[in-house]
């Protein structure tokens, strides 16, 4: 059977409840307040069955007053249903009504026009007009309007038809962790809490556990129902009410939500892209004003650019009075007090909990964080924080990725080299070459001042502001491979002549070269370590030196030889390989009358060098090798 949720909107006083009453037969004003006063203050609920069509019908209050209650109430809608009464036509809240809809990214509208036993049919014409204008200027370019009575039944039946033809036909349970906004609490004797709304995500059991999101309370599921009938399961999309229980008094209230253990966090920051509702009105930044998202209703500030044209959609960043759970792409509205009421909506893009990037930087990336490419718009994630503990559920909620586009997307930025990937933790390249920046101005600034040489410790603590710790360690050991810095016992400075050793050192390094030149099978970095009475990290530091210098050269695993002596066994080589044969590992060790330990290494080196070119176990010229060859002659 399909299932729908259909919010009843509309200006005060033009027969909602009405209208919801004869569609089901409930009357949803039920407070005594509602009674006496003939108008609906809080949001009501009713369901009916037509055909092969459920409906779930929420009644949002009219009166500017209430606005906040109809928020609540129409914040996880299929369909709206708009009432003007044709003996008052459209008005104030007839107009924001609609925009909150519009806002809100409700895709389908449909029109009833109520009392129409107290209108003309010449009126009736020339509203239906005045309707279908400013709808279209909405983006509602197929709205139908329907001509009811409540009084005389006229249209009704004709609206179930409408509403059945628009019924949601593609309902399916979402595999993201559960989450429901809650728009009522209320107590029911004998069964205690009830707690009730429309689940966004995910699917809950009976017995199953949830965390009120932002808090350190738990609950458990006791029953679910769903329209009044007993269920074991509640899935995405379903108006459902939940008996739930606690081991600690609860404190529940509408603006609360019940989430999944993980998955799930508040911020008080986001960036987020918003568009004014006034054709003809410019916003000044920044802006005070409330903020409705989900079932939440706070105070906030708007940044952006000075000026807000009309009509356009805007990247700004918002501030909230109070945590909000919001996730990518997720719809809100910002109001201002009476009588301006809704100016603008928009959708949410990414936390900013967290970051400490400058707002001009933040407004820059808003673009590439709403980008259609996943991979760019998880990149602008990553650029933003400097690093992420990155996982399917935060690039999810952060990036709205699914778990194939996130898998997709990482892959791509780690083979384009646009991310450092290490497990969970993803590493920003353009961090990191913020930080490297930074290091080497300001190891020049020290330069200048007399000073060559700080400490590690203190040269990442005088660059990390605003970039995490173990990027700045990342760019370190980036210009320690290109030779752009040099680090000593701890001490890191500028890789140039201007560098200097104390006496110790000097003697030391000298007893380390003097082992290396000319040797065509020189002793490891242990072997040197032993031999000099340094550690490995100390032997390590002083040739990071001679290496820069290019007087050495690591061929790795902790062999170093010097530039000479592999000239010397290059040109050995052209000898043993002018006849043209290709040589194996074997007769190459042999004629350089070296062991294997030293001829692999010696020769992968080659390789990678163009000097010899490997197939299999034999070894041939390399370009390299051919061009001296060629020389020699």
């Amino acid at each position: 059977m399909n299932y729908s949720i259909v919010g009843v909107i509309g200006h005060i006083d033009h027969g909602k409840t009405s209208l919801v009453a004869a569609l089901t037969g409930i009357d949803t004003d039920t407070s005594p307040e509602e009674k006496r006063r003939g108008i609906t203050i809080d949001l009501g609920f009713a369901t009916f069955t037509h055909e092969q069509s459920r409906f779930a019908l929420i009644d949002a209050p009219g009166h500017q007053k209430y606005i906040g209650n109809l928020l609540a109430g129409v914040s996880s809608i299929d369909l709206a249903l708009l009432a003007i009464a044709s003996d008052q036509g459209v008005q104030t809240q007839t107009l924001e009504h609609t925009a909150i809809a519009q806002a809100l990214g409700v895709k389908t509208l449909i029109v009833a026009l109520t009392r129409c036993d107290l209108s003309s049919e010449t009126r009736r014409h020339e509203l239906r007009e005045e309707v279908e204008f400013y709808l279209s200027d909405l983006g509602f370019h197929q709205s139908v309007i329907i001509e009811t009575s409540t009084v005389t039944g006229a249209g009704i039946d004709s609206l179930r038809a409408e509403l059945c033809r628009h019924a949601s036909t593609d309902r399916q349970v979402s595999d993201a962790n559960f989450r429901m906004p809650i728009d009522r609490v209320f107590t029911k004797e004998g069964r205690g809490c009830i707690v009730a709304g429309t689940p966004w995500s995910g699917s809950v059991s009976v017995g199953d556990e949830l965390a009120v999101c932002g808090t350190d309370q738990r609950v458990r599921i006791r029953d679910l129902e769903i329209h009044g009938e007993s269920v074991t399961t509640a899935s995405a999309g379903l108006r459902t009410a939940m008996n739930v229980v606690a081991s600690e008094q609860l404190a529940l209230s509408r603006g609360n939500e019940l989430v999944s253990e993980t998955g799930y966090a508040l911020s008080n920051r986001f960036t987020a892209v918003m568009e004014s509702f006034f054709v003809n009105e410019t916003l000044d930044c920044p802006i005070n004003c409330q903020l409705h998202t989900a079932t939440t209703q706070c105070e906030a500030r708007i940044h952006g650019p000075k000026t807000i044209p009309p009509k356009t959609n805007t990247p700004v960043i918002i501030t909230t009075s109070k945590p909000v759970l919001a996730i990518y792409n997720q719809p809100f509205l910002l109001r201002r007090p009476y009588p301006t009421g809704s100016f603008a909506g928009g959708r949410f893009q990414a936390s900013l909990a967290g970051i400490e990037s400058r707002t001009s930087q933040i407004l820059e990336t808003i673009c590439s964080l709403g980008a259609p490419d996943p991979a760019v718009r998880l990149l602008a994630n990553v650029d933003l924080a400097g690093q992420l503990e990155l996982t399917p559920t935060y690039a999810r909620n952060q990036a709205g990725l699914s778990a194939n586009e996130y898998r997709e997307a990482l892959n791509e930025l780690t083979e384009s080299k646009s991310i450092i990937h290490r497990g969970h933790l993803i590493i920003s390249r353009a961090s990191v070459q913020l930080a490297a920046s930074r290091i080497t101005k300001t190891l020049s600034h020290y330069l200048t001042k007399g000073r060559a040489w700080t400490s590690l410790d203190s040269l990442i603590k005088s660059v990390s502001k605003g970039i995490h710790a173990s990027t700045t360690k990342q760019a370190i050991e980036d210009l320690l491979e290109l030779h752009e810095i040099v680090e000593l016992n701890g001490l890191v400075a500028l890789a140039n002549s201007d560098n200097t050793l104390t006496r110790k050192q000097r003697l030391t390094l000298n007893r380390l070269l003097e082992m290396l030149i000319d040797n065509r099978t020189p002793p490891k970095v242990a072997e040197l370590a032993h031999d000099s009475q340094q550690s490995i990290k100390e032997v390590e530091s002083l040739l990071r030196f001679p290496t820069q210098q290019e007087k050495i050269l690591q061929l790795g695993d902790g062999l170093y030889y010097c530039q000479r002596a592999l000239r010397k066994i290059q040109s050995e080589l052209s000898g043993l390989f002018r006849d043209g044969e290709t040589r194996t590992v074997a007769e190459i060790r042999d004629h350089l009358q070296i062991t294997r330990k030293y001829a692999i290494p010696l020769l992968e080196y080659f390789d990678r060098n163009a000097i010899t070119v490997r197939n299999g176990d034999r070894r041939s010229p390399g370009r390299s090798l051919l061009m001296h060859m060629d020389s020699d002659q």
